[in-house]
């Protein structure tokens, strides 16, 4: 059985095999995940949303670290990471400075979880979408709508 899955914009097949333990893998461009038991649909995608959020938290933590490096922080506060279940949003900043990203972001290309990140870090400095928001994005980040078009193909 296999399928397409992304994984920081590029391409797996799925392979499901039985086994004593159960994990989730990337060999050789192949997700491996290895189920107890007989495998069903549940199981296996359970598992593997499992592993996204896993990866999600460390590699999107890591791509706020280094967008933060890139971004005009003067007298602002590095905010927290927290991954949320969103149905129609990449990313959200929150007044009280909690940057809040889908673990499914994960699956895009570093470049688009770099847009999402700074496009989110921008509304530290402007909460809506108004001139001087768009203004700092395009200092911050002049390719950003090249990014988004990317994204939005990727994984829309």
């Amino acid at each position: 059985m296999t399928t397409p899955h992304l994984y920081l914009g590029r391409q797996y097949r799925l392979a499901i095999e039985q086994g004593e333990s159960e994990s989730v893998r990337l060999v050789a461009g192949w997700f491996r995940v290895t189920v107890a038991g007989e495998p069903s649909p549940e199981r296996v995608g359970g598992l593997l949303d499992g592993w996204y959020v896993k990866k999600a938290r460390r590699r999107l933590g890591e791509r706020l670290d280094v967008c933060w490096q890139r971004f005009p922080s003067a007298g602002l506060t590095r905010p927290r990471l927290r991954l949320r279940r969103m149905s129609t949003h990449w990313g959200s900043m929150s007044a009280a400075g909690t940057l809040s990203l889908r673990p499914d972001l994960v699956r895009a290309p570093r470049e688009c979880i770099d847009y999402v990140v700074i496009h989110e870090l921008c509304h530290l400095v402007h909460a809506n979408h108004g001139p001087e928001f768009r203004s700092l994005l395009e200092r911050v980040l002049p390719d950003w709508e090249r990014r988004k078009h990317r994204l939005e193909v990727a994984l829309v």
